[in-house]
């Protein structure tokens, strides 16, 4: 009995521990964003003034360069899901693209501001450099490949002594001297001095704050939800337009530009560099900071790196027990709040976040209705001709010798038993596999190799018969995924935040919510909340939303009313010929007999990765040869399908 008491209060400890921070974290939301800016511009100016301590400040302006080096490994491990453990080298080659340009040794002396960017850019070249070769490891294998290009970098600072000066380093670095100001210098303004860690506390700062406000206009873009896909199913990215090399060859640049930027303002700020700073135990703090305020939290990233920079200092009166005591903090935060400090934990939702005013959700909720997809085609070119397509894996013929055509405005059905090879049909048609023989036309155009994103982009577009939600993003975010392709904002663009994104990002917000309201109002009432807390039938409709944002001309629907209820069904039925009135081209597959045979134009059904069937429904359900494959024996269809 006391053992089950003593449980249970631990439970209760942590279930309070839980809500305190997510309590915490609500309260934050709910302070207009521009009281709470203000409040953190008058706190980061105020901290030196309130320490009065040159250590302490220096400490304060430390805690800005790992803000920006944890920001940068966030957007490549938190928003992109890759595990990069050579990310330090990108901080590295920052810091002695400064010192090569700003020192005695090679007598250049380039200003500060000049020196900055082009250390930042080289950092992102190598960066594109690691990203390029590594594009298709994921997991372990990334990690031990970036992980070795990180160790190649650190062995090469310390062997080519003559470039580098070796495990000695670089001295003598020139200070940062910003528009004739020397920051190493103290300033007098007037009855207030300002002495140098004051002026490079302030410059931290300011470009921690830069990169904050950067990374999280690029979260809340394309480019971040891409980013975000890919990491939740890159599989689904594909299908849904996204580019999936290049968006992680972004990702890897972008952090790695952000570590240049952090190089650079610290081999100014220490005015001196060597291999010594950049070693494995560098990327675990910072990988630290992330796991502790939560992966993919800008806010969290900022925690982990304050509390990070800041608990070693506290604990160094214990000198023998600091490093146990470190540790164990973060053990207990990984075992009893693996999503980080910040961040949010399963059950989350996001509530009034309001990202479309309710002034446009209820004019589009007044008058929604499907509309037809984008672009005119010929009349006498079919939408889809498939001519002798095989696929074998190994010795198992999935797929044999398939010849059918689907033509525009038509539903066509493909059914089959169990492994009769009907998704790997999808698979093909999507580009997700090649064909071992055959071809695929699509509006008479070959498509055998061409990449999902392409093919998407081209107006293929497809669900899948297991749900592949993007699982951590709300249900908007997910449909604006599927409008990656139509949203022309550039980076640049994103950062700067000019008109023409703002006009784009509220035209995607604005689809998005129509789409939704066509196939169910419910949709928009929840649309910022985690597409998990939804049931499985309106997860279904978001997935098909998700599909028509691409603005397909062929739609794949492979069982979209598996699981549902038969009034959920039957629902859904409707709404698939809504789609086809509306002019869309669908290829269906399906197990449910009555969805089939209530909206099919043809029926096409496959056994053991042939085509044993095809016409209307009532030639299928009289073909002798379909009732044995799915009974095994004679029996009238309408048995069959109770």
């Amino acid at each position: 009995m006391q053992r089950s008491e003593a449980l249970g209060s631990g439970r209760g400890f942590r279930g309070a521990a839980h809500a305190g921070l997510d309590r915490l974290r609500d309260r934050l939301d709910s302070i207009d964003p521009r009281y709470r800016l203000a409040l953190l511009a008058i706190a980061v100016l105020a901290v030196p003034f309130v320490l009065q301590n040159a250590y302490l400040v220096r400490l304060a302006g430390t805690i800005g360069i790992y803000i920006m080096l944890a920001i940068g490994l966030n957007v490549v491990v938190g928003y992109a899901g890759l595990l990069d453990l050579g990310y330090v080298a990108f901080y590295a080659v920052g810091a002695y693209m400064y010192a090569f340009l700003a020192s005695p040794q090679y007598g250049l002396h380039l200003p500060f501001l000049l020196v900055l960017p082009i250390g930042a850019l080289i950092a992102a070249l190598f960066g594109m450099l690691l990203g390029y070769p590594v594009l298709r490891l994921r997991g372990d294998y990334l990690a031990i490949v970036t992980m070795g290009f990180g160790e190649i970098i650190r062995i090469l600072l310390v062997n080519l002594a003559p470039v580098t000066g070796g495990p000695n380093g670089i001295r003598l670095i020139d200070p940062a001297n910003i528009f004739g100001l020397n920051l190493s210098q103290a300033v007098d303004l007037g009855a207030l001095r300002v002495d140098s860690v004051v002026n490079y506390y302030y410059l931290t700062m300011l470009f921690a704050a830069g990169c904050l406000l950067a990374v999280s206009r690029l979260n809340d873009s394309k480019i971040g939800r891409a980013w975000q896909a890919i990491r939740d199913d890159e599989i689904a990215a594909q299908c849904m337009g996204v580019h999936k090399s290049n968006l992680k060859l972004l990702a890897f640049a972008t952090g790695a530009f952000l570590a240049g930027v952090a190089g650079v303002i610290f081999a100014s700020w220490q005015q001196f560099v060597s291999p010594e700073t950049f070693t494995i135990g560098e990327l675990i703090t910072i990988f630290c900071m992330i796991v502790l305020g939560g992966a993919g939290r800008l806010r969290g990233v900022v925690v982990g790196a304050i509390v990070l920079v800041v608990l070693p200092e506290f604990l160094r009166e214990y000198s023998i027990y600091r490093m146990v005591i470190y540790g164990a903090v973060l053990v207990l935060i990984m075992r009893y709040r693996p999503q980080g400090l910040l961040g949010r934990g399963a059950r989350w939702s996001a509530k009034k976040r309001q990202v479309t005013p309710a002034s446009s959700i209820s004019k589009i909720t007044s008058s929604t209705k499907i509309e037809g997809p984008p672009g005119c085609t010929p009349d006498d070119v079919p939408m889809l001709e498939v001519d002798n397509l095989s696929k074998a894996f190994g010795g198992l013929q999935a797929v044999q010798g398939l010849t059918f055509t689907v033509r525009q405005g038509e539903i066509v059905s493909i059914i089959g038993p169990n492994g009769a090879g009907k998704t790997t049909v999808f698979n093909l048609i999507s580009g997700l596999y090649r064909p071992s023989a055959g071809s695929i036309k699509y509006l008479g155009r070959p498509i055998v190799g061409v990449p999902p994103h392409k093919l998407a982009e081209m107006g293929i577009v497809r669900t899948f018969q297991n749900l592949r939600l993007f699982a951590d993003m709300t249900v908007l975010e997910n449909v604006m995924v599927g409008l990656h392709c139509m949203l022309k904002a550039g980076l640049l663009s994103i950062v700067l935040k000019t008109a023409s994104f703002r006009r784009d990002e509220e035209m995607a917000r604005a689809k998005a919510v129509a789409l939704l309201g066509a196939l169910g109002h419910s949709l928009i009432d929840r649309r910022d909340d985690i597409v998990l807390t939804l049931t499985y039938a309106d997860r279904r409709r978001v997935e098909i939303c998700r599909a028509l944002a691409c603005g397909p001309r062929l739609l794949l629907l492979d069982e979209p009313v598996a699981g549902m209820t038969s009034a959920e069904a039957q629902e859904m039925t409707s709404q698939i010929r809504l789609l086809r009135d509306a002019g869309y081209t669908v290829l269906l597959i399906e197990h449910h007999m009555n969805v089939v045979m209530g909206i099919s134009d043809r029926i096409i059904v496959l056994d053991q990765g042939a085509i044993i069937s095809e016409g209307t429904p009532e030639m299928v359900q009289n073909d002798e040869r379909v009732i044995e494959a799915y009974l095994g024996r004679r029996r009238s269809w309408g048995k069959a399908a109770n």
